[in-house]
């Protein structure tokens, strides 16, 4: 996911950056499922403390 507040609120990206809202929902939704069945962490590029809590993670 690129943006904390795009994942938690299930909000696609806008303007010329998304070319298709079904996919990214599927995309979306695949990794909610992923999330759910095995307890993964989601890691948003883009949002500014996430990349650092992934680091502490493995310090």
């Amino acid at each position: 996911m690129n943006f904390r507040e795009n994942y938690e609120e299930r909000r696609p990206l806008g303007g010329g950056l998304l070319r298709s809202k079904r996919e990214w929902f599927e995309s979306l939704r695949l990794i909610e499922d992923f999330q759910r069945r095995h307890g993964a962490s989601v890691v948003c590029g883009h949002a500014p403390r996430d990349p650092e809590t992934l680091r502490d993670g493995f310090a």
